[in-house]
């Protein structure tokens, strides 16, 4: 509890002692729950004293407790303190304004708007950087004028948030604000156009027609932007114009081309695929082969099929990453990378476990799993079987029921061999993403960790969000 202080006498003591913050501690604290607003005038001339020293630290004390008196209002002058470069990362201002935002969103929206508008491109800039948080679709006009500022700055802070895009394209009262982003998408510079092709709304024939217009943008920035939004769209008829940047100039256009047919997934996808798995890019390579796992398909299936067999270790990671997300018609070829000999591929085999578990979980527990091979017989010599059309959701009475009763050899059996890895990095991914691959093994699994003094911490917190 903190005791009754003068604030005005604490105030002064803070300051003039702020080098031992450790002894300073429980003052601090009195003086940013103690509503006193008359100590806002001293506050602020603290503050501005502290950006004038360059003292970052004496600038972090004075901000936190003028935003524990003052609340949302504070929040000008914690942006303009934000403003001045002190040579720190700022971490602990930011994070005093983002939850101030946060704590009273409805208190901040004034203020985050009147900077967005403001004169001042510095404070501009970071406003529009925090509109999301307070966003409403009326927003989308100032971060529309924001897109044609000739602030390069202001126009890269000004790529509206998810639901402002939504908005943009949804709200009758403000459609008209689509056709001044598609103009913008045209705009002579590059940046502006990058910005408006990323603000471009979700769901319209209209503006999926600009983004596949932006994929042959001169810009490669431009490119890139219009492949993410793509492939967040997920659209099939996307799938032959990203298929096209398979043969672009810019090593990221092509990487992002390939995460762009991930996501929209489907064995239309494979060949474009399989072309940038062979680039002369890593990174562009990397993104292939796991994105091959999302489109599925024999020839897909064929190729990491191939990768997982391949004696270099590094394929093989690369091969246990992805296969997990072409469902459980691939789990001979799980079980096999689960054996493996070098724990970087059963860590990597979790890892992918983790990222695509829905698939895979919501398959075996319908009981439709594949035996997996045995250790005489190479997952190479098995057929690999096409799943049943009629797959149950995950969390459907026939999912519950199968994973009650894995079968030998099935997903779940997969699973609990992971779990009991003699490798400890094994046993930790698993640990760390049980409850996602199989929330109805998660229980038991983590108890059993509980025991293990490495990994008892983990398999804590793991519980506590189990019961949470």
């Amino acid at each position: 509890m903190l005791r009754v202080i003068d604030n005005r006498a604490a105030l002064a003591e803070l300051i003039q002692r702020l080098s031992d913050d450790d002894e300073l501690d429980e003052i601090r604290d009195a003086l940013a729950a103690c509503g006193d607003h008359t100590l806002v005038p001293e506050l602020t001339a603290a503050l501005h004293r502290f950006l004038d020293q360059g003292d970052a630290a004496g600038r972090d004390v004075i901000a936190g407790i003028l935003a524990g008196v003052q609340g949302a209002p504070a929040l000008p002058e914690l942006l303009r303190a934000a403003a001045v470069d002190l040579g720190d990362d700022q971490d602990t201002l930011d994070a005093e304004i983002v939850d101030l935002v946060h704590t009273d969103p409805a208190a901040a929206r004034p203020h985050v708007l009147a900077l967005a508008a403001g004169p001042d491109r510095r404070l501009r800039r970071m406003g529009l950087n925090l509109l999301g948080l307070v966003a409403q679709p009326s927003d989308a006009g100032p971060i529309l004028d924001a897109t044609a500022d000739p602030n390069p700055g202001i126009r890269t802070a000004a790529d509206p948030a998810p639901d402002i895009r939504t908005a943009v394209g949804s709200d009758p009262d403000i459609r008209t604000a689509v056709g001044l982003i598609l103009d913008a998408a045209a705009d002579p510079d590059p940046d502006i156009r990058a910005t408006a092709v990323g603000a471009l709304p979700v769901e319209s024939d209209r503006t999926f027609a600009a983004l596949v217009t932006a994929l042959r943008d001169v810009d490669a920035g431009v490119r890139v932007t219009a492949a993410a939004q793509l492939g967040f769209q997920g659209r099939a008829e996307a799938i032959p114009h990203l298929a096209e940047l398979a043969g672009d100039h810019a090593d990221r256009v092509r990487q992002f081309a390939a995460i762009a047919l991930g996501r929209i997934g489907g064995p239309d996808t494979a060949p474009a695929l399989l072309r940038l798995r062979t680039d002369r890019s890593r990174d562009v390579r990397e993104a292939a082969t796991e994105a091959l796992g999302s489109a599925g398909g024999p020839q897909a299936i064929a190729a990491l099929r191939a990768m997982a067999e391949n004696p270099d270790p590094e394929v093989r990671i690369q091969a246990a990453a992805a296969l997990p997300k072409a469902g459980a018609e691939v789990l001979p070829l799980l079980t096999a990378l689960a054996a493996d000999p070098i724990p970087e591929v059963r860590t990597a085999l979790v890892a992918g476990l983790a990222r695509a578990h829905a698939p895979i979980r919501a398959a075996s527990a319908a009981g439709r799993a594949v035996q997996a091979p045995t250790s005489s017989e190479p997952a190479a010599g098995r057929p690999v079987s096409a799943p049943p059309t009629s797959a149950p959701a995950v969390g459907d009475p026939a999912s519950a029921a199968g994973s009650a009763a894995p079968a030998p050899g099935g997903f779940d059996a997969l699973v609990l061999g992971l779990a009991a890895d003699p490798e400890f990095d094994v046993r930790h991914s698993v640990a760390r993403s049980v409850r996602l691959i199989a929330p109805a093994l998660a229980p038991s699994i983590l108890r059993r960790y509980l025991d293990d003094p490495d990994l008892r911490t983990v398999a804590e917190r793991e519980l506590s969000r189990l019961r949470d």
